[in-house]
This record gives structure tokens, C-alpha cells and sequence, in this order.
């Protein structure tokens, strides 16, 4: 009888002594057409809350030490690789089974994993790396890229035997790079090792998931529903709180309105006067000694220390305006340390105005319009990459809108 990849793979898993619920295949959700392709979890019976959707035994958790030891010279290539850059290592045992082709124990996982990442930026060409109009998260793909083209050039070229023979060039670490990233998993917490997780991987994200995974007993990895699933339901998970920056980066895409999403900027007393300007402020800003102490109080005395100055829009409170933000230009605005009632509303009108600016001034230095981007994508004309990249962009201009529309709604209040 001939199987099918995914029938293999859940084979694969039961056979190793792993549990699926039989509710859960492998399959295309509702409504979505990828060309046959199998793309997440499905449920096709009802199923409870608190139910094993899989049980992962130890064995077929791939993960560096379950590899290393079947490949000479693997452990001292993977060790060059720097910490903050995991994927790399994950990657290149992944690679390692790869060339084993069906003699791997992991073959019926790697045969199931996508051809290509076309989604993921490590594999953007310029053009798509400039469409993404956002310097923090280019800077990342271009010290991602550059550690691919570097560490392929450098390392890989004498060290053949762990890959059947092959060289590794700067593409095929890419794609190891991009498995990794996008299908591995923390259990351990934040500074354990990472490990991919056959067949729960293949559950796709959502902040609001209806399973989770949670390590099982001796080593074992499980993935429970967290509610009722009826049949046709996808089985989602959430991936993490991560930003549409982290998303976009490690798996391909970004979330729409992500409650998690921020966009950061650095606490630059000159923007901040250009804002003040450019909102028709007339409360000048002034200097004390005080004032020091006080923006000392809140880390941000000293603008020339990049990581205690990066303040953030798509913050939680405040309609998503940095609380410090805030803060930093009461302190400026203020003529005292206790102001008056008259002194403190005129200081808050400012503050929030300002505060205002900035947003726009920051909306305004991407070199297209939100609408230019949702026609554009409206159109469904573009290639992969390009949609991705202005649908990323297209977040953060809606998340400084928001941001907007909430200082608005605060200036509105204070001038009433």
C-alpha cells in the first residue's frame, strides 16, 4: 500500500513508540487551496479539551546532540557557529540527515519539510529587501545573509564528510538556516536548546491557539488541545509573543494588527523638537538640573546609549505610546517640579501633541503611503516575496496609525 507523506510521517511516530489522536491528519485547512500541498493540522472528528493530539517520544525529537554523534566533524563545525545565530546550528544537522537521504532515522520528517523559503527574507533579493522600508529589520537580513555568505565561504568548503560528500554553499545553508527558524521549538525556556518536533510542527500559529505544547514524560514532547476542536478545525498553537519583526524574520510572515507588534525609535531630543514644531507647539521646552535626575530616573538622560534610549509605539497602555515617551516630554514641557493646574494641562496638551508628531513624522519618512501599499496588494499581482514585504511594511505604518488615532482622541479630551 503506498502512503502518502504525511500517513509515513504519522506512521513514523507511532512507530517510535509516539502517539496521534486519530482526529488529527495532516492536511489543507477550510477554505485554503496550496496546490495539494500539505500545509497543517486538521481535525476530522470532534475532539475534547485537554486531549493528546501527539505524543512525541524523546527519539524523534530532532535536535543537535540527537545527531552529532552519527557525524564525524559535525560537533566542531556546529560549535563555530555564535549562539544568537541557533539556527545555523540546528541547521546544519538538519543538512547532515538530509544527505543521508532514506537511510536517516529522521527521513520520513525531512522528505515532509518545504523545497524552499521563499516567504523567509534570508532569501529576498534586493529589491525585496528595499520594499520592506524598515531599517531594523533590514539591517537583520543583511548580518543573517552576510553570516550565511561568510560562514559557507569559511568553514563549510573543507568540511564535506558530515554532508555525504557535498559542499554546503551559502543557498543550502540558507534553507537549513530557514527550517530551523521557523519550526523549532524552546521547551527547555528561553536559554534551552532548541529542537524541531516531527509532525506538531506542522501546526500552524495563532496568538489565540487551541493547543499547546508541553514537555511529556522522560524527554517526550506533547501537543494537547487547550478546547473543544470539531472536525474541520485547524489545530493552531501560538508560536510565541512575537512581533511581526520576529515573525517576518524566523517564519515568513507577519500577523495583521499583532497585539504584539511595536515599532521602535530612539530617544532624540531633535526629533522631538521637530515634532514639537511641526504640531504648532508653543510651550517651549526648558532645562534644569531637576530635569536631568528626573529623565536619569526614567533611563533616559543619556540619548547616546542606544539600548536604555529605544523607546517603542505599540505599547499595551497609553494608546500605544511609550509610557517614557510620555514621560521624557512632560519633564521638558515642565517649569516645575509641581506645577500648578493651569501649568500640568498645558504641559499635557504639549506632551500629547508631541507625542502625536512623532508618530507622524515617523509615518511619514516611509517613502509610500499606506494606501499606496493595500492597493497594491489589492491588485494580488505581486510575487511572494513583494507581497510579503509590503504587507510587513503595511503593519507597521497601520500600528503608527493607531497610535495616532489614539493620541487624537487624548488631545480631543484635554482641549475639552
Amino acid at each position: 500500500v503506498t502512503r502518502s507523506p504525511g500517513e509515513r510521517l504519522r506512521q513514523w511516530v507511532i512507530e517510535a513508540g509516539g502517539e496521534v489522536h486519530p482526529a488529527v491528519q495532516l492536511g489543507v485547512p477550510r477554505g485554503v487551496s496550496v496546490g495539494g500541498q500539505v500545509s497543517a493540522l486538521v481535525v476530522t472528528a470532534p475532539i475534547n479539551a485537554g486531549d493528546v493530539l501527539v505524543n512525541l517520544p524523546t527519539k524523534c525529537i530532532f535536535d543537535t546532540d540527537a545527531v552529532c554523534a552519527s557525524h564525524v566533524g559535525l560537533a566542531d563545525v556546529i560549535e563555530l557557529v555564535p549562539a544568537e545565530l541557533w539556527p545555523g546550528k540546528l541547521g546544519l544537522a538538519l543538512l547532515a540527515e538530509r544527505a543521508r537521504g532514506d537511510a536517516s532515522p529522521f527521513a520520513p520528517y525531512i522528505q515532509l519539510l518545504p523545497v524552499k523559503f521563499d516567504g523567509v527574507p534570508i532569501f529576498f533579493g534586493p529589491d525585496e529587501v528595499a520594499a520592506l522600508q524598515y531599517a531594523p529589520v533590514q539591517h537583520q537580513v543583511k548580518l543573517r545573509g552576510r553570516f550565511l555568505y561568510d560562514f559557507a565561504q569559511q568553514h563549510l568548503p573543507s568540511v564535506m564528510a558530515p554532508f555525504g560528500g557535498q559542499q554546503v554553499t551559502t543557498d543550502v545553508l540558507g534553507w537549513g538556516f530557514a527550517a530551523a527558524s521557523s519550526r523549532a521549538f524552546g521547551l527547555a525556556g528561553p536559554t534551552g536548546q532548541r529542537s524541531m518536533l516531527p509532525f506538531i510542527d506542522m501546526a500552524n500559529h495563532s496568538f489565540v491557539g487551541n493547543a499547546e505544547v508541553i514537555p511529556g514524560p522522560d524527554g517526550a514532547a506533547r501537543l494537547v488541545s487547550v478546547s473543544p476542536l470539531a472536525e474541520g478545525d485547524e489545530v493552531l498553537i501560538s508560536y510565541g509573543e512575537h512581533p511581526n519583526d520576529e515573525l517576518l524574520l524566523d517564519y515568513g510572515f507577519v500577523v495583521p494588527g499583532n497585539p504584539r507588534d511595536t515599532c521602535p525609535i530612539r530617544f532624540d531630543p531633535g526629533l522631538l523638537e521637530m515634532a514639537r514644531e511641526m504640531s504648532g507647539v508653543h510651550l517651549m521646552p526648558t532645562e534644569a538640573e531637576w530635569k536631568v535626575e528626573a529623565l536619569k530616573a526614567i533611563g533616559l538622560a543619556d540619548a547616546t546609549n542606544v539600548a536604555s534610549s529605544q523607546l517603542l509605539f505599540g505599547t499595551p497602555t497609553d494608546g500605544g505610546i511609550d509610557a517614557r515617551l510620555l514621560a521624557a516630554l512632560r519633564i521638558r514641557f515642565a517649569r516645575s517640579q509641581e506645577p500648578g493646574p493651569d501649568e500640568a494641562a498645558a504641559v499635557e496638551l504639549a506632551t500629547w501633541r508631541t507625542a502625536r508628531g512623532v508618530a507622524e513624522l515617523l509615518l511619514a519618512s516611509f517613502p509610500t503611503t499606506p494606501d499606496d501599499d493595500a492597493d497594491a496588494l489589492a491588485r494580488r499581482d505581486l510575487p511572494l516575496a513583494l507581497a510579503i514585504a509590503h504587507d510587513f511594511r503595511l503593519t507597521k505604518k497601520r500600528l503608527l496609525q493607531r497610535c495616532i488615532t489614539a493620541a487624537t482622541a487624548k488631545i480631543n479630551q484635554l482641549e475639552h
